[in-house]
């Protein structure tokens, strides 16, 4: 019994540091989603905004494992590759980072103005229906998502390649069918963003959304299937030295916490 204070105290302290350090993550996660959103939206070329995303994700990925993409953080937590309460969170600060960016993208470029479509917003084009909108950016959007599994969630990973391959998977995307989904990022806190601030055909927005999460959904099926579930699937954590590591899994990069662990597989930054 005189040992349970200890026990109790190291928990605390625990918990508090992996309090600390989602909490800075969910800070650069923000940050980077509105780069992008301002970066992203000041040109409408598959190789520019690939890039972009590439160099935002080079730049967050060792803090916060650079989802940059609430599809991405929202199909990790389904599969168990992060908590449900972290990924929540990154989604909930993507979206207001995106928010943020429209907002300084709109004093920071001439073409963009506060609640009339500007630089950035997105349409499909004029023949496609609802249906084939939802289904392509259903297909894409899965598209993406997979490569982040193979690139930062799952082993053996990309490393320090792994920006290099979200870039490969954007350009594919948009350079193939954009012209048919009007150069849909398959990112929903930017069409939340464009649709809110610039009001950009928001009758479609609601339909690349579902389109969008449908296939954070279908990513996180697949991936448990594929690869298996990851370390916080279901109510319990696992603390094998081979499945997670227990509650600091996944927390830190290169740190103790996180053992031999590939950075690549860091959710959150180095505590």
């Amino acid at each position: 019994m005189e040992h349970l204070p200890d026990i109790r105290g190291r928990a605390r302290d625990t918990r508090a540091r992996w309090g600390k350090a989602t909490l800075m993550a969910a800070s650069v996660e923000l940050i980077g989603a509105a780069l992008f959103q301002i970066i992203a939206a000041s040109t409408s070329t598959p190789l520019a905004v690939a890039s972009t995303f590439a160099a935002v994700q080079y730049a967050t990925k060792y803090l916060s494992g650079g989802h940059l993409n609430p599809a991405v953080s929202l199909a990790a937590a389904g599969s168990g590759h992060m908590r449900w309460s972290t990924g929540g969170l990154y989604a909930l600060v993507q979206v207001i980072g995106a928010l943020l960016g429209a907002l300084l993208q709109a004093f920071l470029i001439p073409s963009s103005h506060i609640g009339h479509e500007s630089a950035g917003c997105i349409s499909p084009g004029s023949d496609v229906s609802s249906y084939q909108l939802f289904g392509w950016e259903l297909l894409l959007c899965f598209l993406f998502v997979m490569v982040q599994y193979a690139a930062l969630f799952v082993r053996p990973g990309h490393g320090d390649a792994a920006p290099l391959a979200s870039a490969v998977a954007l350009y594919a995307i948009l350079a193939s069918v954009g012209n048919l989904t009007g150069g849909s990022p398959v990112n929903p806190a930017r069409t939340i963003a464009s649709s809110l601030v610039f009001n950009c055909h928001t009758y479609a927005a609601w339909v690349y959304l579902a389109g969008q999460l449908a296939a954070a959904a279908l990513a996180a099926c697949c991936a448990v299937m594929w690869h298996g579930t990851g370390p916080y699937y279901g109510s319990n954590e696992r603390h094998e030295s081979g499945e997670g590591g227990g509650l600091l899994a996944g927390l830190a990069p290169g740190g103790e916490s996180g053992g031999d662990r590939d950075a690549t597989f860091a959710p959150c930054g180095k505590l």
